[in-house]
């Protein structure tokens, strides 16, 4: 594995904890479960909507069913064959930002990459 191989914590603010979870088998563990979702996802529904990431019970239950054919092995593997290409340029854009010292919007261009992978794959 590389250098961010294990799970850590970090603190945004004096009150607010986060866990970073980088060990696949751990994020497996959460991510398939439907578990009560806590106060970061209160915080993030308003911007995401009620969605799988947020959503928690039969209502999470109902849209994973929905979701996981679409992410099966053999389709994913189409993306990870071709997202490093794109990705690549992702990162030579935000480098030129990577001296200036300014906070930088990269919401563009998350945009642009995510339209590069769709369009490519679909």
């Amino acid at each position: 594995m590389n250098q961010y191989s294990t799970n850590f914590r970090m603190w945004f603010g004096p009150t607010w904890p986060m866990v970073v979870v980088c060990d696949p088998e751990d994020a497996k563990r959460i991510f398939s479960g439907n578990d009560p979702k806590g106060f970061t996802y209160d915080m993030l529904r308003p911007w995401l909507g009620e969605g799988l990431l947020t959503a928690s019970g039969e209502y999470w239950r109902q849209k994973r069913h929905l979701l996981t054919p679409a992410f099966h092995f053999d389709i994913l593997r189409e993306y990870a064959r071709m997202m490093p290409e794109h990705i690549e340029t992702f990162v030579r854009k935000l480098e030129q930002h990577a001296d200036t010292g300014r906070a930088v919007d990269i919401f563009p261009y998350i945009t642009l990459l995510t339209l590069d992978v769709i369009t490519e794959c679909a």
